[in-house]
């Protein structure tokens, strides 16, 4: 699924699964102007959790998911991406939709 708001696109890609679980990459683009910081964010879907994130930060508030970038990924001129890890419940991973926001 991809997402945004002006100046902020993001794109959720389920790359692998198995039963209860999968990987995925989210791919976040400028598409404007370059982002001077950036934040994406889904509710997830029921019965699934992430498990392990890389290149990017995560932060969990009950079903809704943020992800803001790390230190080296801030700004983006073009595009960066963050993948993840999830379990679920059941062999059929939910792609979530996805919003990408820039201050």
């Amino acid at each position: 699924m991809r997402a945004g708001v002006e100046g902020c696109e993001a794109h959720f890609e389920i790359k692998n699964s198995w039963p209860n679980g999968y990987e995925a990459l989210v791919t976040v683009r400028a598409s404007a102007k370059p982002l001077k910081g950036w934040t994406v964010s889904w509710t997830l879907p029921g019965g699934q959790s992430i498990k392990q994130l890389w290149n990017g930060t995560l932060s969990v508030d009950g079903e809704m998911i943020k992800v803001e970038p790390a230190d080296w990924n801030v700004r983006v001129d073009g595009t960066t991406n963050f993948g993840l890890l999830a379990d679920t419940n059941g062999p059929h991973p939910v792609t979530p939709q996805v919003a990408c926001t820039s201050p």
